[in-house]
């Protein structure tokens, strides 16, 4: 993968650079809420399928991006996963808070730095049993640089970008 400059990282990730109290959602999202009526923000595309299409099953199984079938699809959170197999629809189906992404798929260094961006299918890594996906190979290795701290700050911040964003 391509290292990008920091800065220019920093200028592309949408809001990154700015100082805005409730950055915009990039892209298209699904607004729900769980059944406890908690807020819910899932990275879709405009049909509201989550991962441009890949099965997320396929990141922990395979280690890599697999495009799912729209005839296996499922859907959770609002959101339509897709998968590569049955097996893996299956999977999906009696585990869904298994292999859902962090971050409602938005990318987790953002998250980290308290804002919203979309990602790259490609760039992700798998910690603590969490799919974590990234803007870009830079975003993947600004949050690297101190994993726990930023997984940390990512999750200390998530619940206010999504509840912001749901207001």
């Amino acid at each position: 993968m391509k290292a990008v400059p920091t800065l220019l990282v920093l200028a592309l990730l949408p809001g990154l650079a700015g100082c805005s109290t409730c950055p915009d959602v990039p892209g298209s999202a699904v607004r729900a809420s769980d059944p406890h009526g908690q807020p819910i923000l899932v990275n879709v595309d405009e049909r509201g399928v989550a991962l441009e299409g890949n099965d997320p099953v396929a990141y922990f199984d395979e280690q890599r991006a697999v495009l799912g079938k729209p005839e296996l699809q499922s859907t959770y959170d609002g959101a339509i996963y897709r998968f590569s197999s049955p097996e893996h629809r299956a999977a999906f189906e009696s585990a869904p808070d298994r292999y859902v992404p962090a971050f409602g798929g938005f990318c987790a260094y953002a998250a980290s730095v308290d804002k919203l961006a979309p990602v790259d299918v490609n760039v992700f890594q798998i910690v603590d049993g969490r799919l974590l996906l990234q803007y870009s190979a830079e975003a993947y290795r600004l949050f690297n640089q101190d994993t726990r701290g930023s997984l940390a700050r990512a999750d200390q911040n998530w619940p206010r970008l999504v509840d912001c964003k749901s207001n």
